[in-house]
């Protein structure tokens, strides 16, 4: 069971990187003037705090970029959420199944040929707000099978 397990969050991981990829290609002509999205991407990176997690307030705005690593209740269930090689790994920590839960990989910056490098693209939306933590949990405990507590087959 447990490499069903890593074979699963490996393919989250590219699914995440494969959604990045394909926003990072998107462009825009309506943002001219923005900065590069690698540049958006260094301004925002975050730094983690030493120390153990600190819990997130339940009534802290989606729009908050917390300092990692942090607890995170969402719909009653509790999350450790660490940063690691600038994606996150949540811990499910009131699963049935100590230890268990998801990564998701670092966004990746897509190559584009010469002639569109001077375009201007949107930058993909935040992976490090309180919301797309929250979002992120929900979509896993969605899949996540209530006899075994582990992602569905």
């Amino acid at each position: 069971m447990n490499a069903r397990i890593q074979i699963v969050t490996a393919c989250l991981g590219l699914v995440t990187a494969l959604i990045c990829t394909v926003t990072a290609c998107t462009t825009s002509d309506g943002d001219a003037g923005r900065l590069n999205s690698s540049t958006d991407r260094a301004s925002t990176t975050l730094a983690t705090r030493p120390g153990p997690p600190v819990p997130v307030d339940a009534a802290a705005p989606d729009d908050l970029v917390p300092q990692l690593p942090v607890i995170l209740t969402v719909d009653g269930q509790i999350f450790t959420i660490t940063e690691r090689d600038g994606g996150h790994d949540y811990t499910w920590d009131t699963g049935p199944n100590p230890g268990y839960g998801f990564s998701e990989s670092a966004p990746m910056t897509a190559q584009v040929p010469e002639q569109d490098a001077t375009r201007i693209r949107p930058t993909p939306p935040p992976s490090n707000t309180l919301s797309h933590y929250r979002a992120s949990i929900r979509d896993f405990l969605d899949a996540i099978d209530p006899n075994t507590g582990y992602l569905e087959e």
